[in-house]
């Protein structure tokens, strides 16, 4: 199951702001995991999303997806899990490039700290996209409890 955050692109000097709209409920938000910024572009190596750690806790970054309005609606497959096994620091950035590289730590030239993920694909992910782009985010893990029986639905 999945908590979506929907943004809507406004391009503003060639990368495109956020505008968040959050469900209006009294339970606090969990995950602060959020797109910051998104770059479409024709070029894969030149494409990329920009997500932040905008809590005061780490945030474990397997189990979140993207994906794009388009897909949402059921008119194309573009979604994109997040599997590295990495825990984003408060205020952390994490780049998600379309092109080919390798995932790993890398620091900002003002001194920040990034995790780089690549989606190592040769055609853009975000370019033909018309509408929002979603980040999923895990609203619970599975964790099998020594001597508890297992009730999901697949052990029966």
């Amino acid at each position: 199951m999945y908590a979506t955050t929907r943004i809507i692109g406004a391009h503003i000097m060639g990368v495109a702001k956020e505008s968040v709209s959050t469900p209006s409920s009294s339970l606090p938000i969990r995950n602060m995991l959020r797109i910051v910024a998104v770059e479409p572009n024709h070029d894969p190596n030149r494409e990329f999303i920009v997500l932040q750690n905008r809590g005061f806790l780490t945030v474990q970054l397997r189990g979140h997806a993207l994906m794009d309005e388009d897909t949402a609606m059921g008119e194309a497959e573009r979604m994109f899990p997040l599997i590295d096994d990495v825990r984003i620091p408060s205020s952390a950035y994490v780049l998600v490039a379309s092109g080919a590289g390798a995932n790993g730590w890398a620091k900002c030239s003002d001194g920040s700290i990034v995790y780089q993920v690549f989606l190592n694909r040769r055609a853009s992910a975000w370019h033909h996209s018309c509408g929002a782009i979603y980040l999923l985010s895990p609203t619970h893990t599975k964790r099998p409890f020594a001597g508890v029986p297992d009730l999901s639905p697949a052990a029966f």
